[in-house]
């Protein structure tokens, strides 16, 4: 085998398996909890999924245009949104083509204590 075809096939491998490379249209965002979180999804054809970080499994939040989970909303500019985030809310957003590809990911962490007023300790 000459060592163009292998080379070739040792890169469209992932791609065909549906891997995600790592670093590959991978984002990270901070959002303060209680804040809004925003994931354009830039397409009426694809699915978005959360991987929490905590103990959870995977659970699908838009599929094409329908919103799957009550806390999210789906805008007219292709985004979904999320209006409060909570801790509960940190882990992993996969936007997934519709022949199942991994598009793009993009982890995000919650900070803060929104809404909160922080009291100082003791008198």
């Amino acid at each position: 085998m000459s060592s163009s075809v292998l080379l070739t096939a040792l890169f469209t491998l992932p791609l065909a398996v549906g891997w995600v490379v790592l670093g590959e249209r991978e984002e990270a965002q901070m959002v303060c909890a209680g804040k809004e979180f925003r994931l354009p999804v830039y397409s009426t054809s694809r699915t978005v999924t959360f991987t929490p970080n905590s103990e959870g499994p995977r659970r699908v939040l838009l599929e094409k245009t329908t919103v799957k989970d009550p806390r999210f909303e789906w805008t007219r500019d292709k985004m979904l949104v999320l209006k409060e985030v909570t801790h509960d809310d940190q882990g992993l957003y996969a936007i997934k083509l519709s022949s199942g590809f991994t598009y793009e990911t993009v982890r995000l962490t919650v900070s803060g204590h929104a809404g909160r007023a922080v009291e100082p300790d003791g008198p």
